[in-house]
């Protein structure tokens, strides 16, 4: 089973530093071996202890420094993307607050003239102007998230808000949680929540909806969007190099079916029901 990045990378640096340590006690203990009958053994112990020590020094501090160097990037990315989940919610609130007495003024009018089908329709695409400005403020406050998967779910909401796709978030439990293979998780979410914008790009409802639950030991990632039905089976989708966009590579969905054929505790369904593509990404603990 694959581990996380950071976790290979620290593995990477502890096997260097395990065989930089066993090179200069190999160092050593030839040289104290030529040396022994030509000058004292405490001679050699005082000239080459020190030696031991500054390499096992300097080996520690690069591990440390690799392993600091990961946390910091990790809370620079996670901050990133925190400042435009906020500044995406604060241009959203000025916009609202200034259009408050605007928008009153329409419901007036609609009110007055006894147009319910009008006012029905202003009340939908308020709704959704809401909506949005919810789903934001969901990300921003919401602490119990795990940190891979709130950029995931920042980013991704961003890049809908500028594609004009509604994209409806509910986090209905703790996700701090998932610490196992998040990478892969993390790599698996952001294609799925790709695709779904891409589909959901192409129909005139452009609604993708994202719904985050726990039942019997595993997380459920729910992600559904409008989609044009192009009958194409579900095993086609994930073919390597197959892709029903044009100028484009084909690999995200096998991408996704590599990586969950090496993780016994990921899984995911997929399912077309009439303009809905449905996919349940699951995660077991």
């Amino acid at each position: 089973m694959k581990k996380s990045e950071n976790t290979i990378h620290f593995k990477i640096c502890l096997a260097l530093y395990v065989l930089c340590m066993v090179v200069t006690f190999l160092i050593i203990t030839c040289l104290f071996i030529i040396l022994k009958d030509i000058v004292s053994i405490s001679y050699i112990v005082a000239t080459l202890l020190p030696l031991l020590i500054v390499s096992n020094l300097i080996g520690t501090s690069y591990i440390f420094k690799v392993i600091s160097y990961k946390n910091i990037k990790r809370e620079l990315d996670m901050a990133k993307y925190y400042i435009i989940t906020l500044e995406s919610l604060h241009n959203n609130i000025r916009c609202f607050k200034h259009d408050f007495n605007n928008i009153i003024q329409s419901i007036s009018g609609y009110i007055e003239l006894n147009d319910m089908n009008g006012l029905k329709k202003f009340y939908s695409q308020l709704s959704n102007n809401c909506k949005e400005t919810n789903n934001l403020d969901l990300v921003c406050t919401n602490f119990l998230i795990n940190p891979s998967i709130y950029g995931i779910l920042a980013d991704k909401l961003y890049k809908a808000s500028k594609m004009h796709i509604q994209m409806d978030l509910s986090i209905l439990v703790d996700t701090s949680k998932i610490q196992n293979n998040i990478y892969e998780i993390s790599k698996i979410l952001g294609i799925l929540l790709d695709n779904a914008l891409e589909g959901a790009n192409e129909t005139e409802e452009k609604i993708v909806s994202v719904t985050i639950t726990y039942d019997k030991q595993k997380y459920i990632f729910e992600i559904i969007n409008t989609f044009i039905n192009k009958n194409i089976s579900v095993d086609k989708l994930f073919e390597k190099g197959f892709s029903t966009k044009e100028n484009n590579s084909g690999i995200g969905l096998w991408e996704v079916h590599q990586i969950l054929s090496k993780n016994t505790n990921l899984d995911l369904f997929t399912q077309m029901q009439d303009d809905k593509f449905i996919q349940k990404f699951e995660i077991y603990c």
